[in-house]
């Protein structure tokens, strides 16, 4: 009987692995406060091996993340890998460069991670302090204006999901702004990757059987 008890308790162990835990986003300000919170690897992308280009319509390669442009119907120069000397630039060195237009263009710009990630964050800058940006992860949107630090061009902003996602979309619901869109700079993405749900749960028997040892 109390050998039954144990299998049941371990195959418990291993569903609650694999349930996903109920939905909920953080977001930080400060990256060292981020990076103290989560839990993993972190992987960042700072576009330093990517050489400067014009970014096209639809899906563009990175060495860590793809960035997605829909709806590019204005001058594509202003969206780019830029070698770091726009005064969009953050630390110098290369950076991606955005804009989103609004209504009727409704230009937006997702940036996908190869796969789920439990966090996320990023350093932008912005002549208008991402006022007009709005940020949307899964099906969620967040006002950037208030997010990022009040009358601070150039920032962090981190999110923390219980809700795996794959990627963000940056876009902007301000149509008073339709000539210029809402110009970023976007430097060193920052993410962490969730473990496969057959990963964990192998780690989770691992470490149940571990336990078991123990007692005998």
């Amino acid at each position: 009987m109390k050998t039954k008890r144990h299998s049941f308790t371990m195959i418990l162990a291993v569903v609650s692995f694999m349930v996903p835990a109920m939905a909920g986003v953080s977001f930080y300000t400060d990256r060292s406060t981020w990076e103290a919170e989560v839990s993993g690897e972190i992987v960042t992308e700072t576009y330093n091996e990517v050489s400067p280009y014009v970014l096209n319509e639809g899906l563009n390669e990175m060495t860590s993340i793809d960035i997605e442009i829909n709806n590019l119907t204005l001058e594509s120069g202003f969206i780019s890998i830029d070698d770091g000397s726009y005064y969009l630039n953050i630390d110098g060195t290369p950076f991606f460069r955005g804009v989103c237009y609004p209504s009727p263009y409704n230009t937006t710009i997702s940036i996908h991670t190869q796969s789920p990630v439990s966090a996320w964050g990023a350093d932008f800058t912005s002549t208008y302090s991402t006022d007009g940006l709005t940020l949307q992860i899964n099906g969620q949107q967040h006002d950037f204006s208030g997010l990022m630090l009040a009358g601070n061009d150039i920032g962090f902003l981190g999110i923390i999901s219980t809700d795996p996602f794959a990627s963000v979309t940056l876009l902007t619901l301000d149509d008073d702004d339709t000539l210029f869109g809402e110009s970023f700079g976007m430097d060193n993405v920052s993410f962490v990757a969730v473990p496969e749900p057959m990963t964990m749960a192998l780690l989770g028997l691992g470490g149940l059987m571990l336990r078991k040892r123990r007692k005998v």
